[in-house]
Order: C-alpha cells, then structure tokens, then sequence
C-alpha cells in the first residue's frame, strides 16, 4: 500500500494526526454526547476500513462467529471503552493533559502483561515503570503537593487514566489471540462489536440530551467527526502497522512520542492552552519511564523477527 521510502514522512503525519485526534475531540466534545461521538467515529472508520478487507471479513466470517465473545470484549474494551473516556474526559481536561496521560499506555500494559500474562521484568523497567507513574501523578495534581494528599484531582484526567486501563486491557486481549485473524480484520470485527454493543447507550445518551445538539451542529463538527474517523484512525493505524514491517517495532514506536508533542502544539497554537512546566516535568518521566519500561523487548514476542507492536487507534 505504501512504499518503503515513503513510510517515514507518512508515519510523522500519522502521529500528527493522532495528536490533531485530542485537539479535535477536545474541539467537539462540547458539542456532541461523548458516546455518540464514539460511535460516529467508529462507524465511520467501518465505512471507509471495510472495502481495504472485505475479502478478508467473508474469509474469516466463521472465525468471527465462533469467537464472538473475544472480539465483543476487544471490541468493549480497545474500540468503545476507551474511545469513551477520552471524549468524556476532554469535557473537563486539557487536549495537553489527555494526551500526555495517553502516553503512560506503554507502561501500563506492561504492568498487565506482568499481572496476567506472568511475563517477568527487569530492574530498568521497574524504574521505568515507577518513573511513569510518578510522571503521571505529577500531571494529574499539577505538581503541587497539597493537590496529592488532598486528592483534588480533575475528573478529566481521571477518566482519561480510565481510558488507558481500557486500552491495556484491549492490548492485553489482542496478545492472547494475536494471530486469530489478519490485522485490517480484527480491527473490523471488533468495531462491529463495539458498534453493536455501544448502541442502546447513544440511544440513552441521546434521550438526556433530547438530541438538541443535533441543530447545533456545523460543517466544523461534521469535517472534525470524519477527520476522526478517518485520518486519525483508519489511516494512521494502517501506515504504523506498516511502517512496524517496514522498520520495525521498536523504531516505530519510538515515534509514537511524537502525538504528544503535536498535541501540545496544536492546542496551544488552536484551543490556545498553556503548557505549564508540570506538563514538562510530567512529560519527561513518563516518556523516559516508557523508554526503560520497553527495553528488551518485553511488549513484543520474543523472537526478534516476530516482534509486534499494539497501536494505538
């Protein structure tokens, strides 16, 4: 689909537009339900993913059917879950912190895959992982003490460590069948699930909010919404799959730092938010912390030629 010179350049826009994804939502998220939003966004990733794999989705039909269950808990957890609390989170938190708090993902999966899958860790990673953490807390209390030991913490953030448990919870899932069905597939099958399990509660949703939002709407929602759908989740995961084949995992999840970075840009150039030096302290534990958690490969299989990376969508 994309070729070998060209991944470099396509994988930065990747990120850049994976942090846009925070800005926009952030953008919107005053506008439209959360969950509605979800779901919009998903649907529309349906639309335009399944042409690249039909073929795929009626050869693996009956894979899909006998293991319903895995891709409705894929689907609740990685898909709605998180995509959930993200939407939710950015009505009462910065575009800045819920994309700084995303990036503790990587350790926090970690942490799962020592608790459930029994893998084991190194010193360097413990540090790792403890230096995240503490990075994370320094972001969620603004790096002043009284807000720690008061637990006075914004609900946004919160909900947005909320959608990284999701998160590690779906890449957790994704590892003990990571061969079920193609790649293009599994992310198709499980938003089939999410889409049909998350229904009823747009419906909900809806009823509350007694679809008012819906004449507010403008062309910068609906273009927000499929940019969503589009650019920030079918594209991106496409390119940092391929880009994993191209140059490898760990190399291209190096990378993946970079959303933060766009985050921040764009919201200070766009929602004009203020990086604060706790956004900057709390920014180089965690990426430092994720830098040590991810040595020797302890996300990836252990065979070198057969390493893979969960992105994130």
């Amino acid at each position: 689909m994309f070729k070998s010179k060209s991944i470099y350049p396509l994988l930065i826009l990747a990120m850049f537009f994976w942090g846009g994804y925070y800005v926009l939502g952030k953008a919107v998220s005053g506008s439209i339900p959360p969950i509605t939003l979800s779901y919009l966004r998903w649907m529309i990733a349906l639309i335009f993913l399944a042409p690249l794999c039909w073929q795929e989705l009626l050869e693996n039909k009956i894979k899909f059917l006998h293991n319903w269950k895995y891709f409705l808990l894929v689907g609740f957890s990685g898909i709605m879950g998180y995509s959930i609390c993200v939407f939710t989170s950015l009505r009462y938190t910065t575009a800045i912190n819920s994309g700084i708090i995303n990036s503790f993902c990587p350790v926090f999966i970690t942490i799962l895959a020592v608790i459930f899958l029994k893998e084991k860790i190194s010193k360097i990673q413990t540090a790792g992982i403890i230096l995240s953490f503490i990075g994370v807390t320094w972001i969620i209390s603004k790096g002043q003490l009284s807000t720690l030991l008061s637990f006075d913490f914004n609900n946004g953030d919160i909900l947005m460590l909320g959608a990284v448990f999701f998160w590690g919870i779906y890449t957790i899932l994704l590892r003990i069948k990571r061969n079920i069905v193609p790649l293009k597939s599994l992310l198709a099958f499980s938003i089939i699930w999410g889409l049909l399990i998350t229904w009823p509660l747009v419906l909900i949703e809806n009823l509350t909010w007694d679809f008012n939002w819906i004449s507010n709407l403008t062309s910068f929602h609906i273009l927000s919404v499929l940019y969503m759908g589009t650019l920030a989740a079918v594209f991106s995961f496409l390119v940092f799959n391929k880009a994993v084949n191209e140059i490898g995992p760990s190399r291209a999840a190096m990378f993946q730092h970079l959303v933060v970075v766009f985050a921040a840009i764009l919201s200070i150039t766009l929602l004009h938010e203020k990086l604060t030096f706790a956004h900057l302290v709390g920014t180089i534990l965690i990426v430092t912390g994720v830098y040590l958690t991810t040595q020797k490969g302890l996300l990836t299989s252990e065979h070198p030629d057969k390493k893979r990376v969960i992105n994130r969508s």
